[in-house]
């Protein structure tokens, strides 16, 4: 998408994240810091208005654990929630898509912008809360069975890595990030031909390897590539 971007001179693009990509512990997490990373390193190469907007968990879209705890709850239940303790964060659809929309006319070139999705909620205040708003009662109507994590989940999501400042810009909601260690545009579009070859011969293991290596090794990120990886350049206009 980006090479496509700069082949045809787009002067602005939007690359949608998640929390997830912070310290990610499953595949979806660590393909979105890819992303994130691709994108600002690809801004900085060729200076145009390319931007990440990270943000959490959105009400009812497609992949949100809602509509399960909804049509759980429909079925008489079991309610299923993987820890009593277990946090995510959330905003509406309207305002996860109005917020991208806003955070896209601020972007600067590079910009990692993260919205304010205010208080993390608790997964089982939020299960009990649908229950009651149908009238019913838990445990006498409605069980709630906790499952455990699975590999890759985590207790809390984090909006931001440990060395990130959010600072503020003219939005009350939208926080600009200064993006600390990202490699060179070289680096992780070899990364990239590295994870198609895995693809191509069907290693999922080796892909996901080639994606931690590059977001999370500090002798990656300064420039230390194995010998036998080419690279590639994005086309130039």
């Amino acid at each position: 998408m980006l090479a496509c971007c700069l082949a045809t001179d787009v002067r602005g693009f939007v690359f949608v994240s998640t929390d997830k990509a912070v310290e990610p512990t499953n595949v979806l997490g660590y393909t979105k810091r890819f992303g994130e990373v691709l994108t600002i390193a690809a801004s900085r190469e060729f200076n145009r208005n390319y931007a990440v907007v990270r943000f959490g968990n959105v009400l009812a879209s497609s992949g949100s654990a809602v509509p399960t705890f909804a049509q759980q709850i429909d079925n008489g239940g079991p309610v299923t929630v993987t820890d009593p303790e277990a946090t995510r964060y959330f905003m509406t659809i309207p305002e996860a898509a109005g917020l991208v929309i806003e955070a896209g006319a601020i972007a600067e070139p590079g910009d990692l912008l993260v919205l304010d999705m205010g208080a993390p909620v608790s997964i089982l205040d939020l299960v009990r809360r649908m229950i009651r708003l149908r009238g019913l009662r838990t445990p006498a109507d409605i069980a709630i069975q906790f499952t455990a994590l699975r590999p890759g989940e985590k207790l809390h999501e984090q909006l931001f890595f440990p060395d990130e400042e959010p600072l503020a810009t003219r939005h009350p909601k939208v926080k600009r990030v200064v993006a600390a260690n990202v490699p060179s545009l070289s680096l992780a579009h070899s990364a990239a031909r590295e994870i198609e070859q895995c693809v191509a011969g069907q290693d999922a293991d080796g892909g996901l390897a080639v994606v931690r290596r590059l977001i999370g090794d500090p002798g990656i990120q300064q420039g230390l590539l194995p010998a036998s990886t080419k690279v590639i350049d994005f086309p130039r206009t």
